[in-house]
């Protein structure tokens, strides 16, 4: 499937939930939510896909009972010991950009 065709999507539907832990990049038919993509999975392709995704079982769980809010808090725990994690990996490392590396100058 193309770029094109994926979608930044909310993956609860729920109101005013802007928070990252809300969002998921799935590629689905024009009119079907991201939610409703990932309800339809079979059973091991949604654990697959919640896995790459870093949704934990309990968030999983928390969305298969459309407790849409339970879902946003479990997986923005997940998701900020995700990244807290990264940045204990790369420690004091400098991270920069060469934009010269980037357009071959």
């Amino acid at each position: 499937m193309s770029l094109a065709r994926m979608a930044l999507g909310s993956i609860t539907g729920v109101r005013d939930a802007s928070s990252i832990a809300n969002r998921i990049v799935l590629p689905t038919p024009p009119g079907i939510s991201a939610r409703h993509a990932l309800l339809v999975l079979r059973p091991d392709r949604l654990r697959s896909v919640a896995v790459s995704h870093g949704i934990p079982p309990v968030a999983l769980a928390r969305l298969l009972a459309d407790d849409r809010d339970s879902f946003i808090r479990e997986r923005t725990a997940t998701l900020a010991g995700l990244k807290q994690e990264f940045l204990q990996e790369i420690g004091d490392e400098e991270l920069t950009w060469d934009a010269a590396e980037e357009d071959g100058s």
